[in-house]
């Protein structure tokens, strides 16, 4: 009834399956529905080596590419200057959480590197970066890891454990639960950055231009390491 052609063959092995080799008929989709979906689809092959997303626009309408490159005006890149710097980890990743197990891998952070075994459940792209959040079993708690900083990345082969996994949420100014709290005040002249890295709707401009914002932070020492990258203006 949804003209989908639907094939059933009998005996060992048999079963029922659409026709191979058939396209869902894109007057299914409007056109502005079908560019949204292969936007989405061109933006993850930004970072995967493998074109998995071209294949799969491909098998969604033979038109595919005329419709990304001639009548889309939106491109998202989610890609990094150096995109083998972190796609073969997303692929790892990837297949970890398919499978439900565990990675290990050595992190690199202020307070200097540590070895870490994580469960993960979640692949983010936020802060113009890309994190791998899950079970951090050398902590015992639920942790982010940004990718760039990770290395020696494998999986351990190992099943992860059955867990009530807490809702992901992203606070831009929460850095992680706990720690310590600030207010900073800066200069009007880094607005721009600001904006930038937490959007305009965040700040709040004095009277005499300035802007104060309110941070939770995980300690002091990487608390100041990042407020001071603004320098004489907070």
């Amino acid at each position: 009834m949804a003209g989908i052609p639907i094939v059933t063959s009998q005996g060992n092995g048999g079963g029922i399956s659409i026709m191979e080799g058939f396209r869902i008929d894109r007057t299914l989709l409007s056109s502005d529905e079908m560019k949204a979906i292969i936007t989405g689809l061109n933006s993850l092959d930004s970072i995967s080596e493998s074109n998995r997303y071209k294949q799969l626009m491909n098998k969604l309408s033979a038109d595919s590419d005329h419709i990304v490159n001639a009548d889309n005006n939106i491109i998202i890149d989610l890609s990094m200057w150096d995109k083998s710097a972190v796609s073969e980890k997303i692929e790892l990743i990837k297949s970890a959480m398919e499978k439900r197990e565990r990675i290990a891998f050595t992190y690199l952070a202020p307070s200097g590197e540590s070895e870490r075994t994580l469960e993960p459940y979640h692949l983010i792209f936020q802060w113009s970066s890309w994190y791998v959040w899950g079970y951090c079993c050398s902590r015992n708690d639920y942790r982010m890891f940004k990718l760039t900083r990770i290395s020696g990345l494998r999986n351990t082969g190992e099943k992860c454990q059955p867990r009530t996994v807490p809702l992901y949420t992203c606070d831009k100014l929460r850095h992680t639960d706990g720690g310590i709290t600030a207010e900073v005040l800066f200069d009007k002249s880094v607005k721009w950055r600001l904006a930038d890295e937490f959007g305009s709707e965040m700040l709040r401009e004095n009277p005499d231009g300035s802007i104060s914002m309110t941070f939770t932070w995980s300690d002091v020492q990487s608390f100041y390491k990042y407020i001071l990258t603004y320098g004489d203006k907070a």
